[in-house]
């Protein structure tokens, strides 16, 4: 592994790590105890006794934070390894019992009066808690009885979380076999798939795409299980709770209302035809009629672009560039993002055993953050880098906070760490001493975002509404999956789109379908995105002064909803249709940008 996990614990398995987790368990226990024995809200004399145990509740969260970031981490770097994947799955357990506490002071919460709530979540000692304690006295207004609560929290650890922990470790040690157009053929970790589809050479795209594709073929009955199985437990337990429309979890997940969604997905529909205009001009490049979709995260061709500098880069030369522009426009993220360099917190070589895909984890145990991803020598990549520097300066601005006021939803999150992406563009496009190709390659993913938030984020989120629509009527086949997904891509895709060009197996290899904690993860990366586009024209507005402006909107994304959020930072509406419209108005012209960067190229 690239990283160091030592600040965690010195050693895995070893004396101090298993300390930490009885003392975990330990408060736990006591948690649960005080539960069960708490005395009737008095604003006098009990008060004091529902603090402590939502303090105590806060200590176990970021004990256990400490432990899954941990474990997850491990498990993610080398996904053989049964004793990580084992250390992981014994967490569940106690997770389940956290949760099913959790509901229980939800149903406690729920239990008081207004004036009585009010008081406890305002106490000096329960500051800046309030808005969390709301959510969990809100998602009590639909729970099954506490009995079939607890029980549904601990089968969830052979529910859900099975389901989940199969396709992880599934994803984990498949491998494909990719033919290179010289003849080599190769076996290679399943994760090193989607970069092999942000090859310049298109022969290396399709051969890449193909060969991960009969590889989830081979696995495809086990995945269709997994999907069937997590999204038939979800909405047998929303019947039970009375949840009528599948999406209000994820819209609670997300600290927003339905009509801020609805605005959001009315005005992608009705610039879906200018997102498209991208892949048209990507095919037009290429001198084919349409694209595939293993071309919509390829770089655009262009005649002379050189194989080293500009269309390869080290590892060592994007940590450069990022820290470059990051110091150039926000000296404040380019020094944090040194110290995580320095300490070695970014997890980034390729190896067998690794898990696909990218994240940032952090422990609210300690505040430090980890990246994890696979660099494979493009820009891609190297936003990605930025990406996940992004959601790792997110924590640390809230590290100070208590564990309940950096609970931040996943729509906030992502217009941190795409906010970030903006950072390096804007920090290198006009940089002389950065070479033009380079410099191209970033204008050029800042192209290729649009197109993956406009037209391939909707794609999953459409994709998963119907999934749900239908696995209320029964189990999905293979075929069932496959013909959903070629539909829902032609309906997006549209006629850039060419005749057999789709990937009917997207809904096996996208991992983000098989996590047990949260279902919808695909919209908050647009959501996040066109905020922080709007983030961005209010800097360009306002100047340097608005970077306090921005530290204040992260500050607040764990202590109040989305649109207050936003209308803090933006005096922005979310629930308008306009406001969504006005946040792609960067799309036109960074097309025409790159249109003129590459004639000027290639003359």
């Amino acid at each position: 592994m690239d990283w160091t996990l030592d600040s965690f614990f010195p050693e895995f398995r070893g004396e101090e790590m298993r300390a930490f987790d009885a003392e975990m368990r330990r408060k736990l226990e006591h948690a649960i105890e005080l539960e069960a024995n708490i005395p009737p809200f008095d604003a006098e004399s009990g008060m004091a006794a529902w603090e402590e145990l939502i303090v105590l509740l806060e200590a176990v969260m970021a004990r256990f934070s400490h432990l899954s970031t941990y474990f997850g981490c491990l498990s993610a770097a080398d996904a053989n390894e049964e004793a990580y994947r084992a250390e992981k799955a014994a967490l569940a357990r106690p997770h389940a019992e956290f949760v099913s506490l959790r509901t229980r002071l939800g149903n406690r919460l729920l239990g008081l009066s207004d004036e009585d709530f009010k008081k406890l979540s305002e106490s000096e000692r329960l500051s800046r808690a309030g808005f969390v304690l709301q959510s969990i006295r809100e998602r009590a207004r639909h729970r099954m009885s506490m009995e079939e609560e607890s029980l549904a929290a601990e089968l969830s650890v052979d529910g859900l979380g099975a389901w989940s922990r199969l396709y992880q470790s599934l994803a984990g040690t498949l491998e494909f076999e990719m033919e290179f157009p010289d003849g080599r053929t190769e076996e290679l970790p399943i994760s090193q798939c989607r970069s092999l589809m942000t090859n310049p050479d298109r022969r290396i795209r399709s051969a890449a795409f193909a060969g991960g594709n009969r590889a989830w073929s081979r696995a495809a009955e086990s995945t269709r299980a997994a999907l069937n199985g997590i999204s038939g437990t979800r909405l047998t337990l929303y019947r039970r709770r009375g949840i009528d429309d599948f999406l209000d979890p994820a819209l609670l997940d997300g600290h927003l209302s339905r009509a801020t969604l609805d605005a959001l997905f009315a005005a992608l529909e009705a610039e879906r035809s200018a997102a498209r205009e991208i892949l048209r001009y990507k095919a037009e490049r290429m001198g084919e009629p349409g694209i595939a979709w293993y071309d919509l995260e390829a770089p655009i061709h262009v005649k002379g672009r050189p194989e080293g500098e500009g269309a390869s880069l080290t590892w060592d030369r994007a940590v450069e560039l990022v820290s470059r522009a990051f110091h150039r426009v926000y000296p404040s993220l380019g020094d944090f993002f040194d110290e995580m360099v320095e300490r070695k917190w970014i997890d980034w070589s390729q190896r067998p055993g690794k898990l696909p895909g990218g994240f940032c984890a952090t422990s609210r145990f300690h505040g430090e953050s980890r990246i994890f991803m696979t660099f494979n020598d493009c820009a891609h990549d190297l936003m990605t880098l930025a990406h996940e520097a992004g959601h790792a300066w997110h924590s640390r601005v809230l590290a100070g906070e208590r564990p309940f006021a950096q609970e931040y939803p996943m729509t906030l999150a992502e217009s941190a760490s795409t906010f970030a992406e903006l950072i390096v563009v804007q920090g290198l496009v006009d940089d002389e001493d950065v070479d033009p190709w380079t410099r191209f390659s970033l204008v050029e993913e800042s192209l290729l975002r649009y197109s993956a938030f406009l037209l391939d984020i909707p794609v999953r989120f459409l994709f998963e509404s119907e999934l749900y629509r239908r696995r209320a009527g029964g189990e999905l086949s293979v075929g069932d999956l496959n013909e959903l997904m070629i539909a829902t891509q032609r309906e997006v895709l549209g006629d850039t789109l060419i005749e057999g060009g789709e990937n009917p197996l997207f809904w096996a290899s996208k991992g983000h379908f098989y996590i047990d904690g949260v279902s919808f993860y695909n919209y908050p990366y647009t959501f996040g995105f066109l905020l922080s586009e709007a983030l961005m024209q209010r800097w360009s507005e306002k100047g340097d002064a608005f970077l306090k402006d921005y530290e204040d909107f992260l500050l607040c994304s764990a202590t109040c909803s989305s649109e207050e959020a936003a209308r803090r930072a933006l005096g922005a509406d979310l629930e308008s249709v306009e406001f969504w419209k006005g946040t792609m108005g960067g799309l036109p012209r960074t097309l025409s940008q790159v249109r003129c960067l590459v004639e000027r190229l290639e003359s």
